[in-house]
């Protein structure tokens, strides 16, 4: 077991019915940013400019673009 996880035992331990809500809260947040990553990466698929937009905002801003 590293130092880390040690510490982390510890602390939970310390925090009781907290520290598994805290470790509930951390696995949630975790799962959020999975979604948000898989989100850019569809986007980045379908328009192929690094997931930023890009191509639509143009559109939007000049009035031309691809359709």
């Amino acid at each position: 077991m590293g130092k880390g996880n040690i510490l982390c035992l510890s602390l939970k331990s310390k925090l009781g019915s907290c520290g598994r809500r805290l470790e509930e809260m951390c696995e949630f947040q975790s799962k959020r940013v999975d979604i948000r990553l898989l989100a850019v990466a569809e986007e980045r698929d379908e328009c192929g400019n690094g997931g930023t937009g890009e191509r639509k905002n143009y559109r939007h801003r000049t009035g031309r673009g691809k359709r």
